[in-house]
C-alpha cells in the first residue's frame, strides 16, 4: 500500500511539472542573462581533434568550441554539448565570470553552461 501511495505522489508531481516543461518555464535559462553583459553573439564552431596532427587527442578538451566571427575565442564546456549548428551568446555577470548560452535547435530554449577558455589551436 505504501508503494502505491508513493507512486501516486510521484505521478501527481510529474503531472504538475509537465505543463510547465511544455511551456519552457523549467528548461530555459534565458532569465539568467538578466544583468549580464553580452560579450559575443553568433555561431559557435565545434572543434574536434584533427587525427594525425601535432595534437595529442587524448588530452584534447571535451566540447571545444570556437567563435565564428569577430575576435576568435575558444572555450570548452563540461555540462553542455551541441551538434554542428551551434548558436548562442557568451555573457559575463558582475563577477566577471563568462558563461556560454546555447540556443537549442528544437524549441529555441537557451541553455547556460559554465566555460573554460583556451588558446585556439591551429587546425593545420
Amino acid at each position: 500500500m505504501g508503494a502505491t501511495v508513493q507512486l501516486l505522489k510521484k505521478l501527481r508531481f510529474i503531472a504538475i511539472l509537465l505543463p510547465l516543461a511544455a511551456d519552457g518555464a523549467i528548461f530555459d535559462d534565458l532569465e539568467d542573462l538578466q544583468g549580464m553583459t553580452v560579450l559575443y553573439a553568433g555561431e559557435f564552431e565545434r572543434l574536434t581533434c584533427p587525427i594525425s596532427s601535432k595534437y595529442d587527442c587524448l588530452t584534447w578538451p571535451n566540447n571545444l568550441f570556437k567563435t565564428r566571427r569577430g575576435r576568435e575565442v575558444c572555450f570548452s564546456t563540461l555540462n553542455y554539448s551541441c551538434s554542428y549548428n551551434c548558436k548562442g551568446l557568451i555573457a559575463a555577470g558582475s563577477d566577471n565570470k563568462p558563461y556560454a548560452f546555447f540556443i537549442e535547435n528544437i524549441g529555441g530554449d537557451m541553455k547556460r553552461a559554465s566555460l573554460e577558455t583556451y588558446k585556439c589551436p591551429s587546425m593545420f
